[in-house]
């Protein structure tokens, strides 16, 4: 799994795009306000990069191979959006959590006209997202986490101390796990299991089969778990992020102790994610985004080396994801 362009959000509402190396391709104020969540998205045959903001907007700009972003897109909501998942059984469709914990379902249909390659720099042209469905009362507070895990059911966490399987045609929740007095930062699943990462410094597994708590993992951790990550090529490994500026790798299966303590920053982990398999990108208040690089033995420990890669001295990092590369069908 080769490794790809990985996208930056931004306190100050600005986004940046960097290349493997680590370059930087692109650097453009999107909103008004702080990125809450961004993501690479395919919808036919073209990658897109989506982008929620606490202005109560979702963008969403064509990255084309020229590596410049054309043809805009925005979508307006009455609240704040925190959190954006797109559905891979039916890539038009979108759907973000809101501050009042409404979950809104965005229909994309993209124009047939080819953006104009000659100007990289040129004003894009901004036209308006449909929202197909507006699903309330799932949630009492701000949904923070969202995942489709199937063509109409959507995975959603809230500070409202819950996570809820949520079947978008009917609107209602079909599944619900309790976090107990802890609300949910993040979340990241694999077949029926669920992985939370909670406000009272806590990872916790939960089997959505059975609706059950499985493991506790916080052995360490002092802070929010802002951000939980399974690796792309093993189920088995996890990457967190949290408040107390530890990014922090897990074995699932293991004995709720960590694997590796890949660093500690100064400050709040905001965002983490995998670039490929053996390569970790994380960031967050301090205005750093670090690439830490790894040699797995997936029966063993782990081993790592720590890279710096660039500095945001001016802005600080509030979401950060990588490139997902489209799958050919068969």
């Amino acid at each position: 799994m080769a490794e790809k362009d990985y996208a930056v959000g931004l306190f100050d509402g600005s986004c940046r795009i960097y290349n493997a190396g680590h370059e930087l391709l692109h650097n453009e104020l999107l909103h008004k306000d702080k990125i809450t969540d961004l993501t690479f998205m395919y919808v036919a045959q073209k990658c897109y990069l989506a982008t929620t903001s606490s202005d109560q907007t979702l963008h969403l700009y064509e990255y084309g191979t020229d590596k410049a972003l054309h043809i805009g897109y925005i979508g307006k909501y009455k609240q704040s959006l925190s959190t954006i998942a797109q559905n891979s059984l039916n890539e038009k469709m979108l759907a973000t959590g809101a501050a009042d914990g409404s979950i809104i379902l965005w229909a994309l249909d993209p124009p047939a006209s080819e953006p104009d390659k000659k100007h990289k720099k040129r004003k894009v042209e901004i036209s308006e997202l449909e929202v197909r469905k507006e699903i309330t009362g799932v949630h009492t507070q701000e949904v923070t986490a969202a995942q489709f895990v199937g063509a109409n059911q959507l995975l959603t966490g809230s500070l409202d101390h819950s996570v809820k399987l949520v079947d978008i045609n009917k609107g209602v929740s079909t599944a619900s796990l309790s976090t107990s007095h802890a609300g949910v930062c993040s979340l990241d699943s694999t077949q029926s299991l669920v992985f939370v990462g909670l406000t009272d410094a806590t990872i916790r597994q939960y089997d959505l089969r059975e609706s059950a708590l499985k493991r506790t993992y916080s052995e360490g951790l002092a802070g929010w778990a802002k951000s939980v990550a399974i690796n792309p090529l093993n189920r088995h490994v996890l990457v967190s992020g949290s408040y107390d500026g530890k990014v922090t790798l897990w074995d699932v299966r293991g004995d709720r102790k960590p694997l590796q303590r890949i660093c500690v920053q100064k400050d709040k982990v905001m965002a983490t994610g995998w670039n490929g398999p053996k390569k970790i990108v994380s960031g967050g208040s301090e205005g750093q985004i670090y690439v830490h690089s790894l040699m797995f033995d997936y029966s063993e420990s782990v081993s790592y080396t720590h890279l710096r890669a660039h500095e945001t001295p001016e802005h600080l990092v509030c979401r950060l994801l990588l490139e997902k590369k489209k799958k050919k069908k068969k």
